[in-house]
């Protein structure tokens, strides 16, 4: 949803001691907060189907980058939207469930057979952080005989609003504030300007992201044509580029970025990150890794380049770069 202010009337100083244009900085300010929603991810999958399975499987991992108090009840919450279809059984009868979950319960939703052939319906599962930085997996459950297909899925923050203090110390104005003929307080004027500051703290935006499915390559035979599709690769001693994106511009000045990605592995093959000209390290598969660099202003290409062991294969099951506040 966009967020438009309530009153387009811009504020100039100085700003009279009561109710009127003082409530309404405030209201906008909570409004603001309340709507903006970061961009976490994105990925098209393609037309491959989801085979038959009895239990919960991952699918793809991301991670969200959460604040350190964020609770199931009053912390941000996430918003998973999904792009499927089914087939199996009868037009309109429950064929599976698609989910998502970070090691907590597992927030779903039924997909059906759609009631006509070639209809695709949207779902979209809300779910709540449950701990730091979570480590999200989505995943499938299907009836025995039928099949799910995700054609593609987003994930992105849905705007919270709270009287609360969020990890970024953004809180909202108290009552008495905005009381007629009430003195501007200078904490009141600080939690005004830092507004901005703080939405980018509590929810941060993901500016690039390559995701692949979380075992596929290693489920199938570990050809080169596979791997290549999931930025990876097979079979060498030496270094090879694996995939490369584009980083679109995010500001007119030098920012802060942070890379999260997940490299996975059958051996010890190593890999880097290539942005902007800068190159990080890539040891360890199987495990998260972050680092945080600047950019200049500008456009930049984002490659990954991997040196895998003989017979071994290897690729990037996910990789996310986030927009500094």
């Amino acid at each position: 949803m966009a967020y438009t202010p309530q009153t387009l009337v811009p504020f100039r100083p100085p700003i009279a001691a009561n109710s009127s244009a003082y409530t309404t900085l405030w209201d906008n300010h909570a409004e603001l907060y309340a709507l903006y929603s970061g961009v976490i991810g994105d990925h098209a999958s393609g037309d491959t189907p989801l085979t038959t399975q009895l239990a919960f499987k991952a699918l793809w991992r991301f991670t969200s980058r959460g604040g350190a108090d964020f609770s199931a009840t009053t912390g941000l919450k996430l918003k998973l939207t999904i792009l499927a279809t089914a087939s199996g059984g009868a037009p309109g009868s429950t064929s599976g469930t698609i989910g998502i979950t970070d090691s907590g319960p597992i927030a779903s939703v039924n997909i059906l057979v759609p009631a006509v052939s070639g209809d695709v319906s949207t779902y979209t599962i809300t779910v709540n952080p449950l701990s730091v930085d979570a480590k999200w997996e989505i995943g499938h459950t299907v009836v025995t005989g039928r099949t799910i297909t995700i054609w593609a899925w987003s994930a992105e923050w849905v705007g919270t609003d709270g009287n609360r203090a969020f990890p970024s110390g953004y809180r909202r104005g108290a009552a008495n504030w905005k009381a007629a003929n009430a003195p501007i307080s200078t904490e009141g004027f600080g939690r005004l300007m830092k507004a901005p500051s703080a939405i980018a703290t509590d929810r941060p935006c993901c500016v690039f992201s390559h995701f692949a499915a979380v075992g596929v390559a290693f489920g199938a035979p570990k050809t080169k044509e596979i791997l290549e599709q999931l930025w990876g690769a097979y079979s060498g001693d030496y270094q090879r580029t694996a995939g490369i994106g584009l980083i679109p511009q995010c500001d007119s000045q030098a920012r802060t970025y942070t890379v999260d990605w997940y490299f996975r592995s059958t051996g010890a093959s190593v890999a880097k990150i290539l942005i902007g000209g800068l190159e990080i390290a890539v040891p360890t598969q199987g495990v998260w890794g972050s680092a945080t660099f600047t950019l200049s202003p500008g456009e930049h290409e984002i490659s990954v380049a991997i040196t895998p062991l003989v017979g071994q294969g290897a690729y990037f099951e996910a990789l996310q770069v986030w927009r500094g506040n």
